[in-house]
Formats: C-alpha cells, structure tokens, sequence
C-alpha cells in the first residue's frame, strides 16, 4: 500500500511548477517585466552618472538637502557641504566638530550664518549651531578641515542649476 505522499517524484514536481505558471501567467509576465524595466532605468542612471559625476554629487547632496529639511527648517541661501572622512583630526581641529563621525555631512550656511553636522546613516542631526569669521585662524582651520573633510557641490535652493564653487572656512561658537 502506498499512500498518495509516496507517489511525489521529481516529475510531478516539475509538472507542479507547469501548472502554477500556467495558472499565475499573466501575473509572472508582469512581474518579470517590471523587473526588467526598473533593470534598464538603473543601467541608464548609472551610465548617466559615470559620464556626469557632477551629476551624481549634485543628485546626492540634493537628497540630503531633503532629509534635512524634513528634521529641521534650512535657512535660505546656498549652503557649502562638506563629508566628513577623518573625523578624528576634524574634531582636533573644530570643536562643533566633537560628536562627528566619519561619514557625517557638514552642511554650512554662511549668510545666515549656521552651520549643521548631519549624520545620514541615522538620519539625525549631530549638532546645529551659529558661526562666526575669525580672519586670525581662518586659514589654518580651513587647510586642517579641508584635510579631514571632502567638498560636495550643491545646487542652490532657488535655482536647480547654479552650484556652489569654494569652500568657506568658518569656526563655531561652543
């Protein structure tokens, strides 16, 4: 006597799998297009990106632009950005600069005269505070900051295709 669990062979498997697709046809058909259609939107973004890298740092600091705005009201004007890569020669050099990680955007508004470390891997704001010009320590603290840290263009908040071209060297208030 053999029951009807017995009688499972790798045929019926097979024919299992025919009778799903056949059943779930159009359904399969449709996934597998979007598959292949969010396949090809990647590949022509990363093409675009490869030969327009500027395009690529712009999209990027747009988007952190974005989720900062969402935590917290930007003032207006162009903002200066700056992604921290060393941040233990960053916080020697700057104290706003003391709960940085690697990894963190420095995000500076020098007209209206902020400055903000945004952490993107949490999406939480480090520290928000105000700053000023020292003419007597700016150029050491930007050569020792520009070392520890790497610029990003940013399109302006008025105009999408106006970028900002010089790092400013600021110091914040503790």
């Amino acid at each position: 006597m053999t029951t009807k669990t017995e009688n499972k062979s790798p045929v019926f498997a097979g024919l299992n799998i025919v009778r799903f697709f056949k059943r779930f046809f159009i359904q399969t058909t449709i996934v597998i297009f979007l598959i292949l259609a969010l396949g090809f939107f990647e590949l022509g973004r990363y093409a675009v990106y490869r030969s327009h890298p500027n395009l690529y740092t712009q999209d990027r600091a747009s988007a952190v632009l974005h989720n900062i705005s969402a935590l917290i009201q930007l003032p207006k004007g162009t903002p200066t950005m700056a992604i921290i890569n060393n941040a233990s020669s960053a916080k020697k050099v700057q104290p706003f600069l003391a709960n940085a990680d690697d990894g963190d955007v420095l995000i500076v508004y020098k007209q209206a005269g902020e400055a903000i470390l945004y952490r993107p891997s949490t999406n939480k704001l480090v520290s928000v505070g105000p700053i000023y010009k020292s003419r007597a320590t700016q150029s050491t603290v930007a050569s020792k900051v520009r070392q520890s840290t790497t610029r990003t263009t940013v399109p302006s908040q008025s105009s999408p295709a106006s970028t900002t071209t010089t790092q400013h060297a600021t110091t914040t208030k503790k």
